[in-house]
Parts: structure tokens; C-alpha cells; sequence
């Protein structure tokens, strides 16, 4: 199986690399949660536009953070040796007020702040696109939040149905098993279409 999804993730960026060349815009801000939005900017050979790359949040500080984005892309971050969430961390972990942020993938605090800074400078206001995810402690309430954001370009993907929420993509592959497993596969091929979306098509959604 692993074999055969490995397979299907080249095919799949063999395809999208294919369709880049539809991008009616290249600079986009992918604002994520977790390393989707890093991959995915990986996978179209787009420049890092967001300064949420190689990171993640847990849910109830990304919440927060979405919806406060300006007052907390305008904190200082700082850093921390203790988290407030279970676990041994062996990374650095930002802060901005109350909201951690666990660079994951960062060798140290000068390192993560180095990023987080150039890359917060280059964010465009008016190419906005918001990813969340069901994962670290995510509630539905955590979804129903992410879902009543004002942002015009928003997605959610859910391990499993919410369809009383407009923003949530369901990965059905993923509800019986480890879902974290969908940023390795890129999941959300299978479902969307994100030449489209960044493109403000309507019909970017994959019927399955």
C-alpha cells in the first residue's frame, strides 16, 4: 500500500506541476496550520509567501491566531522552554502572547526567527488562502470556529463529515486511520483542485 500511495503522490505532482503553468497568479500566502502549506507550495515550485512553513500549531492556538492574524503577525516572537501542551519537545517552540508555535522543523531558536521574520514580510494581504486540518487536539467547535472566519478563501480538511460546515474537504481515505498520513500523500489532491482555487474558480472541488 505504501508503495503504491508513494507512486500515486509522484503522479500526482508530476500532474500538478503540469497545471502550474495555469496559475493565473504565482504569489500566493498560504496560511496552514501544519506542513500541508509548506508541501503544497514545495509541490507548484512557489516561493514561500507565509511564514508558517516547516511548523504547526495546535488547534486551539490556531484558532486564536487566525482570528486575531494582524495583531499576532505584528507580536515579537519569543520562545520557550516549556509547552503548556503535553509532551517532550526537542525543537524550538515561538511564542506570540499565549499562542505556541512548534518549529518542528527548525535546528534552533536563531534559525526560526530568522524565517518566521523574512517570511512574515512577505505576505500578501489580498492573496490570503487559509488551510486548517482535524488534528492537535481539534474539536468541533474548533471547526465551527475556523468555519465562521471572515476569510474569503478558507479550507478545512477533516478526517471525517461535517456537512454543516462549508469551509470542511472530508478526506475519506483517511477516516479509519492515522490522519496526519494525508500531508505525506497529499490527500487533498483527490479532492480538490488547487490550481482552481487559487485561481478564485468556484468549481475547484473534486466530486468523489
Amino acid at each position: 500500500m505504501a508503495v503504491f500511495k508513494s507512486l500515486q503522490k509522484r503522479l500526482d505532482r508530476q500532474k500538478i506541476l503540469k497545471k502550474t503553468a495555469e496559475l493565473k497568479d504565482r504569489n500566493i500566502t498560504i496560511i496552514s496550520n501544519n506542513c500541508a502549506g509548506g508541501f503544497i507550495y514545495k509541490d507548484l515550485n512557489l516561493v514561500f509567501n507565509s511564514p508558517t512553513i516547516g511548523l504547526f500549531f495546535y488547534s486551539p492556538d490556531y484558532i486564536k491566531f487566525l482570528k486575531e492574524l494582524d495583531y499576532y503577525l505584528a507580536k515579537e516572537l519569543s520562545f520557550t522552554d516549556k509547552s503548556k501542551y503535553k509532551g517532550e519537545f526537542a525543537y524550538p517552540i515561538g511564542l506570540l502572547d499565549e499562542i505556541e508555535i512548534h518549529f518542528v522543523h527548525y535546528k534552533d531558536e536563531t534559525h526560526a526567527r530568522t524565517k518566521w521574520d523574512l517570511r512574515k514580510t512577505r505576505i500578501l494581504k489580498d492573496r490570503l488562502f487559509i488551510l486548517g486540518a482535524e488534528v492537535m487536539e481539534c474539536t468541533p467547535e474548533i471547526i465551527r470556529e475556523f468555519d465562521e472566519l471572515p476569510y474569503k478563501n478558507k479550507l478545512f480538511f477533516s478526517q471525517h463529515a461535517y456537512p454543516q460546515f462549508g469551509s470542511t474537504v472530508q478526506l475519506k481515505e483517511y477516516e479509519n486511520c492515522e490522519f496526519e498520513d494525508y500531508m505525506r500523500w497529499r490527500g487533498w489532491n483527490m479532492y480538490v483542485d488547487l490550481i482552481k482555487w487559487f485561481n478564485g474558480d468556484a468549481n475547484y472541488r473534486i466530486k468523489g
